[in-house]
């Protein structure tokens, strides 16, 4: 068991798995199996190799090869985004014959980036989809992800024929960047904050949606956080920034991050 702050400054008790802890059984992961894999035609530096799972579909993957903190961190924004009523790619953990483990982000059937689609339909697409990027561009800002622009979402039509968003990749933000020890704000020079600069200058930024996002993340307690640790692989975060994590996220840290995000937008 392990004791923190909260932050209202009451200490609350938060269980830690562990695996000689009988009173916190370890449910046996179920990832899903990688049958074939390919050199990632993408030119990121975070994306190697993209695969074929046993569900037939195709999926981004990231490993600790490239960095030992970057599965946790696309794993927990992309848990920290849905909570936030940010819609992100079905993600999953992998595993290959080797019994390693991989974060892994589905390709999207119908799914579409703005540069593929010309400058004029890409203009009228941002603009039905600009309530969800604010929100998104908020999100960003919490976890410190500085390279979020225009071509840095997919876009899909929905039931009404309306293109909506997805936020992709995470993998310069939260953990990768030291969370919650990181360089904060994101620079003013950063893609980030020039995208929120541009939709406020176009006037397309939607603040509501921005500040509803932020303010969804007040009902994410060191609670969640927990069940979506135990949720991953244990070898993506070590128990000691695990316990960092929790420790900072109901601290009066968390609202002070919060509060100094508002002030930005």
């Amino acid at each position: 068991m392990a004791t923190k702050s909260s932050r209202t400054g009451t200490a609350v008790v938060v269980p830690i798995r562990s695996t000689g802890d009988a009173q916190a059984p370890q449910l046996s992961l179920l990832p899903l199996q990688i049958d074939a894999e390919f050199e990632s035609r993408f030119a990121t530096a975070d994306l190697k190799k993209v695969v074929r799972a046993r569900d037939g579909h195709f999926y981004a993957v990231k490993s600790q090869t490239v960095h030992p903190l970057l599965p946790a961190s696309e794993y927990l924004c992309y848990q920290l985004a849905s909570a936030c009523q940010i819609a992100v790619p079905f993600s999953a953990v992998l595993t290959d014959s080797a019994g390693r483990y991989f974060f892994g982000s589905r390709f999207e059937g119908g799914a579409t980036e703005l540069t593929a689609q010309g400058p004029t339909r890409g203009l009228e697409m941002f603009k039905q989809a600009a309530k969800e990027v604010s929100a998104a561009l908020a999100f960003d800002l919490f976890v410190g992800n500085e390279d979020r622009h225009r071509n840095n979402f997919l876009f899909r039509k929905n039931y009404q024929e309306q293109w909506a968003p997805l936020a992709i990749d995470y993998s310069r933000a939260l953990l990768v960047r030291d969370f919650p020890n990181d360089t904060f704000p994101v620079p003013e020079s950063s893609n980030t904050r020039s995208t929120i600069k541009l939709m406020k200058a176009s006037g397309l930024w939607q603040g509501p949606f921005a500040i509803f996002s932020l303010s969804t993340l007040q009902g994410v307690s060191a609670e969640h956080v927990l069940h979506w640790c135990n949720e991953m692989p244990e070898q993506w975060l070590p128990q000691e920034r695990r316990q960092l994590l929790l420790n900072w996220w109901d601290s009066p840290a968390f609202t002070e991050r919060l509060n100094a995000i508002y002030d930005l937008l």
